[in-house]
């Protein structure tokens, strides 16, 4: 395997793991513990004014299952 073809296959986990490092460095942010409503708030905002689809499927995701709970 080449260092290019290495490079072409890691890339988009690069920025999987870039966007999901900033959602939970802003969740870490919002709250104190990094739990609650704020933690919801900040994924929010992050997918609403994020303009990386990574970053925003990422923080959808994440929001979904987080909100669940409160939900029910």
């Amino acid at each position: 395997m080449t260092l290019q073809k290495l490079w072409f296959y890691a890339r988009p986990v690069e920025q999987t793991l870039r966007g999901l490092r900033e959602a939970l460095r802003r969740c870490a942010d919002a709250s104190g513990e990094g739990r609650g409503g704020a933690v919801l708030d900040a994924l929010h905002d992050l997918a609403v004014s994020s303009g990386d689809l990574v970053q925003r499927e990422i923080c959808q995701f994440l929001l979904e299952r987080g909100a669940a709970p409160f939900l029910r």
